[in-house]
């Protein structure tokens, strides 16, 4: 049967086993992740970018390969050889080719180390794993793997979740296409390590004739972390089994027969049904961050990228030196060609370090205080207008900003109930909530309200 349109999707359905309902925090809950920070654009930084959430992600995940979830931003232009999305897929950005699209995994360099470019086939449904996308158009900040003339593609998964969560999405489309994930965490265990997971199927008989592709892929991830160390090893990896359809379409079948694929057809008669590409590649990333003081950090990366496969072709009338093999003499006939079927493999290892150290002092606040509101979710401010009364209670705020000495008295009288805030900060009396305005530092507390009101009691 003739087809005449390109792919679209049909419907989509997603069955959560148990929603995140909290915002993940960066990896981790004390450092943020250097990695990322060290080749990402701040918000204000002067450069054309578009950072793509985890939410955002989601919408348009269905089983296309990275290039198309990214088609709709500015500047960017995406084809695919078996013409829905699925296998193997090209991008141009201001367009620039792959070969100048600088691409990193949280910080990792991504691109083929000998020609520069990107295969996201090997990469089935990483997207559902990154927890955000970034994409510089135009020279960008990213000092790591191929020059980004045309543009930086940073996918960052490195993100902590201190929920447990699971998660099955199944989606169907033309073309018999078919996204199966599953996605697992185990959330913060002993308020140190955490645990992430994701398993993905993805199978389509492609828009272009034969053109069927086989995808799956795993993710695993681990981090140990505490205030002032933390450790995060990643493994993931993706094998694709895909017909080849990347010698295109003759200008002149476009009218006639637009989905002719040129592809085993060295074969008479029938095309050759196992002219494939089969490869599978294999990534390890293992990341330490440190912070020796507040102002100083420090980061280190290895990774390992292992590949290997090959591609299957039906070679008709091939000359058999070319092969290192001898012509064949039977009597006075020299058979000097045949058909053959012929493998080409590649097998490589990509693999190196990088570092960073970073120093960054607040100008007008106590640097100490600039990354303990960076650090926890939640402050609590109260000032001397407040009924201050209310910390009596247990509370859970990560910092309480304090802009009356007078609350100790409400410490010392109050029912011990403890007061679990992981710093105390004390600010002048005329300052009000949100104000930079340090007076005394940050003063660390322990569970005892006792404790708690002795520290305070002793900088008047």
């Amino acid at each position: 049967m003739k087809k005449t349109s390109v792919s679209v999707l049909l419907f989509a359905c997603a069955v959560p086993g148990m929603a995140q309902t909290t915002k993940p925090f960066n990896d981790t809950a004390y450092l943020k992740p250097v990695e990322v920070l060290a080749i990402r654009a701040a918000d204000k930084a002067p450069f054309a970018k578009t950072t793509i959430t985890q939410k955002e992600i989601e919408k348009v995940n269905l089983g296309q390969d990275l290039p198309l979830i990214l088609s709709q931003l500015p500047s960017v232009v995406a084809n695919s050889d078996a013409g829905n999305g699925v296998g193997y897929t090209g991008i141009r950005i201001r367009g620039t080719d792959a070969t100048r699209i600088n691409v990193t995994l949280n910080g990792i360099p991504y691109n083929d180390a000998e020609s520069q470019g990107t295969f996201f086939v090997d990469l089935p449904d990483f997207a559902s794993s990154a927890n955000s996308i970034q994409v510089q158009r135009g020279v960008g900040t990213s000092s790591n793997g191929a020059g980004a003339f045309g543009a930086s593609i940073n996918l960052a998964t490195n993100e902590l979740n201190k929920n447990f969560y699971s998660e099955v999405n199944n989606s169907y489309g033309s073309y018999n296409t078919w996204k199966n994930t599953f996605k697992v965490g185990s959330g913060l265990i002993g308020k140190h390590v955490t645990i992430d997971g994701r398993l993905s199927n993805i199978s389509s008989d492609g828009y272009i004739d034969r053109a069927k592709t086989a995808l799956r892929s795993f993710y695993f991830s681990t981090a140990w972390t505490d205030e002032k160390n933390s450790f995060r090893v990643n493994i993931f990896s993706g094998k694709e089994k895909t017909y080849q359809a990347w010698n295109g379409v003759p200008e002149s079948y476009l009218k006639t027969n637009r989905t002719y694929n040129s592809a085993g057809t060295d074969k008479p008669g029938k095309p050759y049904d196992n002219e494939v590409d089969d490869y599978t590649q294999t990534h390890y990333q293992f990341f330490y961050n440190h912070q020796f003081n507040p102002y100083w950090k420090t980061n280190a990366a290895v990774f390992l990228t292992k590949g290997k496969g090959f591609y299957e072709q039906y070679k008709a009338a091939a000359e058999l030196l070319n092969y290192g093999l001898t012509e064949y003499v039977d009597g006075s006939n020299t058979i000097s060609s045949t058909d053959l079927v012929r493998r080409l493999w590649l097998d490589n290892n990509f693999y190196g370090t990088i570092f960073s150290i970073q120093h960054q002092k607040t100008k007008h606040s106590s640097p100490q205080v600039a990354d303990g509101i960076n650090m926890m979710a939640n402050i609590m401010a109260i000032s001397s207008g407040h009924r201050y009364t209310r910390l009596c209670r247990k509370t859970t705020a990560g910092i309480i900003l304090l802009h009356s000495k007078k609350i100790f008295h409400c410490l010392r009288s109050g029912p011990n109930n403890g007061i679990h805030a992981g710093k105390v900060i004390l600010t002048s009396n005329t300052g009000t909530s949100g104000t930079t305005s340090m007076a005394s530092g940050i003063i660390p507390i322990s569970s005892s309200t006792k404790a708690m009101a002795s520290s305070i009691r002793s900088l008047d």
